[in-house]
């Protein structure tokens, strides 16, 4: 009897285990990433710089993005001579940036723009030095 019960048991078990898992090719994970940020504008005013922005609400496959945990903003401040057109390629700028602020989700209410609670657009004041008033570039 106690034979029995074994035996049935170990077919049960070899039963369930060939229905586990799906069949198919291995796939590589899917990658979430979130749409690009919307960039309002960039401007100076007075001893600042004003960026306003939108956090993307979802991710590049169109699925809703439910949080953002954070905002980092990266930049590089280069100095130019007169008359030179300033400007940075993308890879420059990723070799050459460094990051100017983090903004945890927690902080996002302190940069709402007033007036615009419910589009959410946010704004970070970069405050310049006073040597960076004469030929210098913010990217």
């Amino acid at each position: 009897m106690n034979k029995h019960r074994i035996l049935v048991s170990a077919l049960t078990g070899m039963l369930v285990l060939t229905g586990c898992g799906r069949k198919g090719p291995v796939l590589p994970p899917i990658k979430k990433a979130p749409k690009p940020v919307l960039i309002q504008e960039v401007f100076q005013r007075g001893e600042h710089i004003l960026l306003k922005w939108k956090n993307p609400s979802s991710y590049l496959d169109g699925s809703p993005l439910t949080e953002v945990s954070k905002i980092e903003i990266w930049g590089v401040i280069k100095s130019f001579q007169q008359g030179e057109i300033p400007s940075i390629g993308l890879k420059a700028f990723r070799k050459q940036s460094s990051r100017i602020e983090l903004i945890p989700s927690r902080d996002f209410p302190e940069y709402v723009e007033q007036g615009h609670e419910s589009s959410q657009v946010l704004v970070y004041r970069y405050r310049l030095k006073s040597s960076q008033y004469q030929n210098t570039v913010f990217f």
